[in-house]
């Protein structure tokens, strides 16, 4: 299935095929493969086939790692366990959003990003079908800092966001709440390659009195979207 022809060809119905073991450091099984294949397959240095439930590789280590790659790795789209694509959006707070560090083990196309008018919202187009797939979204703060006022007792004391500047100087304290602001992000996939992100701020807000609510603000904020 693998090979137009094969270096060693071994059968064992119950033993192993091809046993390799080494000492201090070496290699037990050692494989090299270049090139292309006039079908456009590409070579396979080390091949595993398994069918009827066993494992096509296998690993296992009692200290070191079970498996290393000193490479990217990839996964057939429709299979679970290892990360398809992830992507880094910074938005500013004004401006058109724009992607600094990516992931792409598919390996089809590049990722764009477009800005919707509405702050807060844009959608990433990752270039391969992505809706039937998971999808994790983090955000991250870029300029909020969070002084503890007294967070052992938050009837009397909370949160207070300080905001800095680029210099690091201190621009305002804003109204103390129960817990520090957060941004979140809400996506949705809208077509098979494409998401649409909408980031807000979260925070409690005092009504006096010792009453708070909850305020929900759109607002830009980078956001790094997994697709599983």
């Amino acid at each position: 299935m693998w090979a137009r022809g094969a270096g060693v060809d071994e059968f064992h119905d119950t033993a192993t095929g091809v046993w390799g073991e080494a000492d201090s450091g070496g290699v037990g099984v050692l494989g090299e493969a270049s090139g292309i294949a006039p079908d456009g397959s590409p070579a396979f240095a080390v091949a595993g086939y398994a069918s009827d439930g066993g494992i096509g590789v296998y690993g296992e280590s009692d200290t070191g790692f079970a498996m290393s790659a000193q490479g990217p790795t990839t996964q057939s789209r429709q299979a679970g366990a290892w990360v398809k694509a992830m992507v880094h959006v910074i938005a500013p707070n004004k401006g058109v959003p724009s992607i600094d560090r990516w992931f792409n083990s598919q390996g089809s196309g590049s990722f764009q990003v477009y800005l919707i008018l509405d702050p807060g919202v844009f959608v990433v187009d990752f270039g391969f079908k992505i809706k039937d797939r998971l999808i994790l979204s983090t955000t991250d703060f870029r300029t909020a800092y969070y002084s503890a006022n007294n967070p052992k007792n938050l009837a009397t004391g909370g949160w207070s966001p300080i905001l800095f500047d680029a210099n690091g100087n201190d621009l305002a304290h804003e109204t103390l709440s129960l817990t520090p602001r957060v941004a979140i992000a809400m996506i949705s996939p809208i077509d098979d390659t494409l998401v649409q992100v909408e980031s807000f701020t979260l925070r409690m807000v005092s009504m006096g009195g010792g009453a708070f609510t909850p305020d929900y603000t759109r607002a830009n904020h980078n956001v790094t979207l997994t697709v599983l």
